[in-house]
């Protein structure tokens, strides 16, 4: 017969449950980074495909429409102040079909509160059909002020090396070199950001030949070696016509002098673009 009280029930000691917890920390401290990348690597993934696509939609409008590229403009039938916004995006919907196309992993329509800032939003025609706002096309296009009767692609010298369109954090249908070195004017649950959004330090970019590249948004200015009054270098992917002064630009690039806000300093400077 066994004797009862000569068994002993051995369980985990103090310092073995602490090396347990210590490998479960260790373990986890490795592989929550690991998912963390997985997850920013697969939006930037669908980002870029949205990008692609809305791409895609301007490129068949322009075939459509003898290689001109549409353009936004003021309206008239806006009820409180007599004009409304409406953007290029509602010219290609009819070649997308997707109203969300423009919409970036974790963006909301919403108000400015959402991660997408959207002021005087029932202003806009885009968003009173319900169409997202968070793809804009770059000024050489998409500003009124800049192409009023819409840009032809055939004056366009390099369609492979000008960027296009831009995942942006307002709501306006352009962006231009003036908005790379200003932080979201959103709400503090954000802090660090800028206007365009960066996966690990980088924003997506269509160009004019339909590709698109992850790019950091700093260096879509290159290295700004030329004159004022010059044709600009190649490395600088906004604009191809002589007259952007690569004085200024190198301020908003680099931070030599104070922008036009308290909130504004160089792209550098950007957490988003830079840690």
């Amino acid at each position: 017969m066994i004797n009862a009280t000569n068994k002993k029930s051995k369980g985990f000691t103090l310092i073995e449950l602490l090396v347990v917890i210590a490998i479960i920390a260790i373990l986890a401290a490795i592989l929550f980074p690991v998912f963390a990348q997985a997850k920013n690597a697969a939006k930037k993934s669908v980002d870029m495909s949205n990008m692609k696509q809305s791409m895609l939609g301007l490129l068949m409008y322009v075939s459509d429409y003898d290689d001109v590229m549409p353009v936004g403009g003021w309206g008239g039938d806006e009820p409180v102040v007599g004009w409304k916004w409406h953007t290029w995006r509602l010219s290609v919907m009819p070649y997308i079909k997707s109203k969300n196309i423009f919409e970036p992993p974790g963006f909301r329509m919403g108000s400015q509160s959402g991660p997408v800032m959207l002021d005087y939003q029932t202003w806009y025609e885009d968003y009173r059909q319900g169409i997202s706002m968070g793809i804009a096309g770059i000024h050489s296009w998409a500003h009124p002020g800049y192409a009023p009767n819409g840009l032809n692609m055939g004056t366009i010298p390099r369609v492979a090396g000008l960027v296009s369109l831009v995942t942006s954090r307002y709501q306006y249908g352009d962006v231009g070199t003036w908005t790379i070195y200003k932080t979201w004017l959103g709400t503090p649950q954000y802090p660090g950001k800028g206007t365009y959004v960066a996966y690990s330090r980088v924003a997506n970019w269509a160009f004019f030949d339909g590709h698109g590249k992850s790019i950091n948004p700093c260096s879509t200015f290159g290295k700004l070696q030329w004159l004022p009054g010059q044709e600009p270098a190649e490395d600088f992917l906004w604009e191809w016509w002589s007259g952007p002064d690569s004085n200024v630009l190198r301020s908003w690039q680099q931070g030599a002098t104070p922008g036009y806000q308290t909130s504004d300093y160089g792209c550098v400077d950007i957490d988003e673009y830079s840690k």
